[in-house]
């Protein structure tokens, strides 16, 4: 995920990410990568995801390009847990 640079800091990409959150995330583990600390290429990625909830895991090398899974736990509602 991008947002273009005209349209950074309006809080474009955590507006999505809790959309995507509420809509889309049923399980009671979500895993994102983004960039490793320090990185120059992350605008706020990292912070981003950190704000959400995710915890810092693993680094890996994904594409050959160093990276850094975040992991959100959810604990699930009793209506999911019956489903």
């Amino acid at each position: 995920m991008g947002v273009h640079p005209q349209y950074r800091k309006r809080g474009i990409a955590k507006a999505f990410c809790e959309k995507a959150l509420y809509e889309l995330a049923r399980s009671a583990q979500i895993s994102v990568t983004t960039f490793r600390e320090g990185d120059k290429a992350d605008t706020g990625y990292r912070e981003i995801w950190g704000n959400l909830g995710f915890a810092e895991a693993e680094l890996l090398i994904e594409f050959g390009y160093p990276t850094q899974r975040f992991i959100l736990y959810r604990e699930k509602s009793e209506s999911e847990e019956n489903e």
